[in-house]
């Protein structure tokens, strides 16, 4: 597709950030009501934990089939009926009883794997012009900005109408928007169904899919580590800082939410960066190495540190940790060929969900054993590997000769810009 203009990209932007942003924010409202959900349900609060598991394996599950739904509704209808399907689910969540909880669970997490696979498949259709890495980033800024508006919006609600009525309020409002703007914009309301991708239809396609081709293997495998390290930053960053650093709960928590404004940065940043280089799988391979130096000095980490150097450390690895998102789903993008990237994008964030899925659990049991310190080495270490490994890209461009109608490629598997710039 030609060069797209600035109001087009500025459309595109607002109908594949919206669902995203809209969406993980119904998938981040519960873990901030989970004194008063678990109460409820006679249940600990630690059950958030289970939460977020199970969201997660309803997203590689959905993932699955994230293409056939592409294909058959179209990339934008598929991402607004995730917005509607994720609202019913969280005002299902009212009701107080756990089976409902584990079928609202479900729903949401459900509604949650098709979003970046559809709003991957809008965005390759500027794959030519230029800063397509930087559209892909801001894009993805959606996701911690849900876990914002969800801090935001939820506890005021909770408080003023118990959490019953506000899973119902915030459900409610979430399904009438999607409702509405699904009218009211054409681009939406009119958008054809899309051509079919040309492989099966079987769950496991989008797998298989990935690994017939080498390169987008070891770029998907690499994402696991990189997921595993984004959750376990977000998980254990303050319990660390208050045992290791003996940093107090407010000054911790404000750490925590430095780590995750950087992690905004980042994507904008290094999807900004991404576009003006020619290998961006070394650009990935830097931000893991970056990854991998915060993950060490985090396991140097005691109460003598200044409170500044610390606060860099964690800046550093929630602006890499949480930052690489854009620039490895603009390469998935740019990897294959236009009717492919839906199936590409779901086979490579069904690893990348499972490293979220297991991750933690992983940090968690390891953490027990030897330590956070030494747990945080073999992290860092575990990260710089597959940094390592994605970076390469095995059999050129992954066997798949139909993939990139933009032009020559160069050695490092991005397409050369017009002009040669």
């Amino acid at each position: 597709m030609a060069r797209a203009g600035a109001e087009g990209k500025a459309q595109i932007l607002l109908v594949t950030f919206f669902p995203q942003c809209v969406v993980s924010m119904l998938s981040m409202t519960p873990p901030v009501m989970a004194n008063q959900i678990a109460g409820s349900l006679g249940l600990s609060p630690q059950i958030a934990g289970v939460y977020v598991g199970l969201v997660y394996a309803g997203a590689i599950l959905s993932s699955s089939f994230a293409a056939s739904l592409i294909t058959r509704l179209g990339p934008l209808r598929t991402s607004f009926a995730c917005v509607m399907t994720g609202g019913t689910g969280l005002a299902l969540l009212a009701l107080p009883h756990v089976a409902a909880s584990l079928f609202a669970t479900a729903i949401i997490g459900l509604s949650y794997g098709p979003l970046t696979p559809a709003s991957s498949h809008v965005l390759a259709r500027y794959r030519s012009g230029a800063g397509m890495a930087f559209l892909v980033s801001v894009r993805q800024t959606s996701v911690p900005m849900g876990g914002v508006l969800a801090g935001l919006v939820a506890p005021p609600l909770v408080l003023e109408l118990g959490w019953n009525a506000a899973c119902v309020a915030i459900g409610g409002v979430t399904v009438a928007l999607g409702v509405a703007l699904w009218s009211a914009l054409s681009i939406v309301r009119n958008e054809p169904p899309d051509k079919p991708h040309g492989h099966g239809a079987s769950l496991f396609e989008p797998v298989r899919f990935i690994f017939r081709r080498p390169g987008l293997a070891s770029l998907a495998t690499s994402s696991v580590v990189y997921a595993a390290m984004q959750l376990v930053l977000s998980s254990f960053l303050v319990v660390y800082l208050t045992s290791a650093a003996s940093l107090d709960l407010v000054l911790a928590g404000a750490l925590l939410s430095a780590s995750q404004l950087a992690g905004v940065a980042g994507r904008i940043g290094w999807g900004f960066v991404a576009d003006r280089v020619t290998a961006p799988r070394l650009l990935l391979l830097g931000i893991a190495l970056l990854m991998a130096v915060a993950a060490g000095l985090m396991s140097l980490f005691t109460a003598a540190w200044p409170v500044g150097a610390i606060a860099a450390v964690v800046i550093l690895l929630g602006a890499t940790a949480s930052g690489w998102n854009g620039v490895f789903l603009a390469e998935i993008i740019r990897d294959v060929g236009p009717a492919e990237v839906g199936l590409a994008t779901s086979g490579s964030l069904m690893f990348t969900y499972l490293g979220i899925v297991l991750g933690p659990s992983l940090f968690g049991a390891l953490a027990s054993a030897v330590g956070f310190p030494k747990a945080y080495i073999v992290m860092g270490a575990a990260v710089l590997l597959g940094g390592i490994l994605g970076a390469f890209k095995r059999g050129g461009h992954s066997g798949n000769t139909r993939a990139n109608p933009a032009g020559p490629r160069t050695p490092a598997g991005m397409p050369r810009p017009p002009g040669g710039t």
